[in-house]
C-alpha cells in the first residue's frame, strides 16, 4: 500500500503535557517521508492542541504541512491561520 500523506491526532484517552504532545508529533514527522497533517479533534481526544504546537514543529519539520481542526472556536481558527 502506498500513501500520499498522514493525518495524526493527539493520543486518545491520555491527557499528555505539552512537551510530550510535541514529541508525539515530532516523532511522526521524523519517521515518515510524506506530508503530515496535524488533526485537532478535542471532542474525541480530550486535548485541544495549542496554536504554538502547530507552529513550533512545522518550523522544525518541513513535512508538517497542514492542520485539520474540528473545534468550534472561530478565534482559535483565525489565530491558527
Amino acid at each position: 500500500m502506498i500513501v500520499d500523506s498522514v493525518i495524526t491526532t493527539p493520543p486518545y484517552f491520555f491527557k499528555v503535557p505539552y512537551d510530550k504532545l510535541k514529541r508525539h508529533f515530532s516523532l511522526v514527522a521524523e519517521r515518515v517521508d510524506i506530508p503530515v497533517i496535524v488533526y485537532n479533534i478535542p471532542m474525541l481526544t480530550g486535548i485541544n492542541i495549542p496554536i504554538k504546537l502547530y507552529v513550533e514543529p512545522a518550523k522544525e519539520y518541513s513535512n508538517i504541512v497542514g492542520a485539520k481542526v474540528t473545534y468550534q472556536d472561530f478565534t482559535y481558527f483565525r489565530r491558527l491561520i
